[in-house]
């Protein structure tokens, strides 16, 4: 053989065993980026105009009041007036939804890319999560150019009607898209405007929603390990996902003439108590923080619940719970983006790692993916606040 053949031999072969590590590099989160509407109201404000909108009176707006006292929420930002939104129909709430989200969406994505130091021009490839509204060619074309600056060629993915377990759902999507082509960066993008489905009804069920939800939107950049920098951002590991079928009229989310209608049973939480447990504990590695999506005080008292009956019980940062109550607190619920915040508050907070991101939704569904131990960690931003 030639030495110029040895050569080129050579050559190929430390070509294909880079090709080969980047393929197993995990894929990472190198940016997070967090935004909500700049109208914010006080919850007990809020509350007070919505059984105003209801004509709440004597003892239904007791039961109302004491509903919105355990709720856990303190704040929650919405794009609308509420007094405009009860009466509106399905068509008209999505013309609402058209007009909002893509600023929302863009504040979110941009505040991503410029804590991953990415330009728009590099992302290669676009998922989207909304359960809120629906419209084609639908939010990720409103991202080409302008301020956030995606190119053409873009290749978009939208997830839709997944409920609160839509951003882990996203997660898993962009981490495959990065471990498929190490060359990808991927924008994933949650926006969730769940006040433009405030509804008519007083049944009890949509009393509790209405306590809880909020508007809001968040975006990660995920790229392939080997592309990321040494040493720099989250590294996502495998999803994993559990569906109680038993359980599958509990949590339900319907599209009605006068909007989406959510069924939100009081045995959520229970299902949760009696099955999360043993699902956590089957993860390999085992995680040491477990950050999960803060639906409400019930499903995050039933998750502490499931942990302190668990093999995992006395090993976990105990903050990751009450980091959800945060952004529970401060926010409200806003399905699918909501993961996505208190994923950035345990950057900040520097929990143990690696955490361990469980949401919930229609199915009943248990949805997860864990984030491994990656150094210095993804640079997060700041939530935009009014």
């Amino acid at each position: 053989m030639s030495q110029t053949s040895v050569e080129a031999s050579s050559s190929a072969a430390a070509t294909g065993a880079v090709r080969a590590a980047r393929r197993r590099a995990s894929p990472r989160i190198v940016g997070i980026g967090t935004a909500v509407p700049a109208t914010r109201w006080r919850q007990q404000d809020l509350a007070a105009v919505q059984g105003d909108l209801w004509r709440l009176r004597g003892a239904e707006l007791d039961r109302w009041r004491r509903l919105v006292e355990r709720s856990g929420v303190e704040h929650r930002a919405i794009v609308d007036d509420p007094h405009d939104l009860p009466g509106l129909s399905t068509a008209r709430r999505m013309d609402r939804f058209e007009a909002h989200a893509p600023g929302l969406a863009a504040d979110a994505a941009a505040r991503a890319l410029a804590a991953a130091g990415v330009g728009g021009a590099a992302v290669t490839d676009l998922v989207v999560a909304t359960c809120t509204g629906f419209s084609a060619p639908g939010i990720g074309a409103s991202l080409i150019g302008g301020r956030v600056g995606l190119r053409r060629e873009v290749r978009p993915l939208q997830l839709g009607f997944m409920g609160c377990f839509g951003g882990v759902a996203a997660l898993r999507a962009a981490r495959a898209i990065a471990g498929d082509d190490p060359e990808a960066v991927v924008l994933g993008l949650c926006v969730e405007l769940c006040s433009l489905h405030l509804r008519a009804s007083v049944e009890p069920q949509n009393l509790v929603a209405s306590a809880l939800f909020a508007d809001g939107a968040a975006a990660v950049v995920v790229r392939g390990g080997a592309e990321s920098g040494e040493g720099r951002g989250l590294a996502l590991g495998r999803g994993r996902s559990a569906s109680l079928p038993e359980h599958r009229e509990e949590m339900t989310w319907r599209i009605t003439d006068e909007g989406f209608a959510m069924t939100l049973s009081r045995e959520v939480p229970v299902a949760i108590r009696r099955s999360l447990g043993g699902f956590l504990a089957a993860r390999r590695p085992r995680p040491r923080t477990i950050l999960p999506h803060p639906g409400g005080p019930g499903i995050l008292d039933a998750v502490a619940s499931a942990i302190e009956g668990s093999p995992l019980a006395g090993s976990l940062d105990p903050r990751g719970i009450e980091l959800a109550r945060g952004v529970l607190r401060d926010h409200g619920n806003m399905s699918s983006a909501t993961i996505l915040f208190v994923l950035e508050r345990a950057l900040a907070a520097g929990v143990q790692m690696p955490a361990e991101l469980v949401a919930f939704g229609p199915g009943l569904m248990i949805d997860a993916i864990l984030a491994g131990d990656a150094g210095r960690g993804a640079r997060a931003t700041r939530t935009i606040e009014p």
